[in-house]
């Protein structure tokens, strides 16, 4: 904007001068022969055309330093960021630059970053996430939430991405500020409602309480209860509790009482046995047919991740008696 003011200054300059000196010249045009107020013309034009280049040199010129010295200071922030940066080819992701955070989080060399593409630092669980992310067009600055990230020795950790398309060095790019999460995360003591029905009853209004047969019910639950050691994996702390949906009586149209209810009774069956007791402490609600398990890891104390995991499930499952 500042250089196309210039632009303008330097034309409306021209056009004065053009206009003031022809006037002028045409004055002596008695007094001076033809050919030599053709000379005086000639050099005029001259002079103003050398002057207005010489503005136009000396300005571009002072724009290009301002961008070199604006180039060398977010080159400077890139690569003195205490955070792992990075920018990589919008269509190719291939790396085009890495800072020295990055080189000393991930455990990558650059010469080593640069044959690689972002794919290369994600767990193959989050490449579909990554591949909805990079079909969506952004503006500006962009927090991309919480993502799982690989070091080279093959060390998961949790970061927060956020994101910047630019072009660098004349190429449709993207920069990237990665924080590391990995304690905050992991230190969440955050609570899972394991929820279970059958694959044929899943578009079904009644799918949690269709199911009749005790056996179906069991190998349901062992089914569901195999995602634990999973999702402990990525929360240490994690807590989970269970609330036994009522079975209703097609032929008898009686719905079954919240107390001590069928699926209750299987939960308090097989989740001691198949869970244990070695990072959870167990707790049964007969009353609502509730069972929850509580990490004995998490900082705060047991009694009082109980009082407000039992809160959640009173805001959550409204209609359950005594809660």
């Amino acid at each position: 904007m500042k250089l196309n003011k210039i632009y303008v200054i330097i034309f409306i300059t021209g056009l004065c001068w053009a206009s003031c000196s022809d006037v002028l010249i045409s004055a002596f045009k008695n007094d001076i022969p033809h050919f030599y107020l053709e000379c005086l013309r000639m050099i005029n034009n001259i002079v103003l055309f050398g002057v207005s280049a010489f503005f136009l040199y000396k300005n571009i010129q002072k724009q290009q330093y301002q961008l070199k010295i604006s180039e060398a200071q977010y080159r400077s922030l890139f690569e003195s960021n205490p955070n792992p940066m990075w920018v990589f080819h919008k269509n190719t992701h291939v790396f085009i630059a890495v800072n020295d955070a990055a080189v000393a989080k991930y455990g990558f060399s650059r010469n080593e970053f640069s044959g690689m593409t972002i794919w290369d630092i994600r767990p193959s669980e989050e490449h579909e996430r990554l591949a909805e992310s990079l079909k969506v067009a952004h503006q500006g600055a962009q927090e991309m939430g919480a993502w799982r990230h690989i070091k080279k020795s093959g060390e998961l950790f949790w970061v927060s991405i956020v994101t910047h398309d630019i072009f660098f060095d004349q190429q449709p790019c993207t920069m990237v500020m990665a924080t590391d999460m990995t304690a905050i995360i992991l230190n969440e003591e955050n609570v899972f409602a394991l929820k279970f029905y059958a694959k044929k009853d899943r578009r079904s209004d009644y799918k949690y309480s269709k199911l009749t047969n005790k056996g179906d019910v069991g190998n349901i639950l062992i089914t569901c209860l195999k995602v634990i050691p999973l999702i402990l994996m990525d929360y240490p702390n994690v807590s989970f509790g269970f609330v036994g949906s009522r079975t209703i009586d097609k032929a008898s149209r009686t719905v079954e009482d919240f107390k001590n209810n069928q699926r209750f009774r299987v939960y308090r069956k097989i989740v001691e046995k198949k869970v244990g007791f070695h990072i959870f402490e167990h707790f049964t609600y007969e009353f609502i047919s509730g069972y929850l398990l509580i990490n004995k890891h998490g900082q705060q104390s047991i009694e009082n991740r109980l009082k407000a995991i039992i809160k959640m499930f009173a805001d959550t499952y409204q209609d359950l008696p005594g809660l």
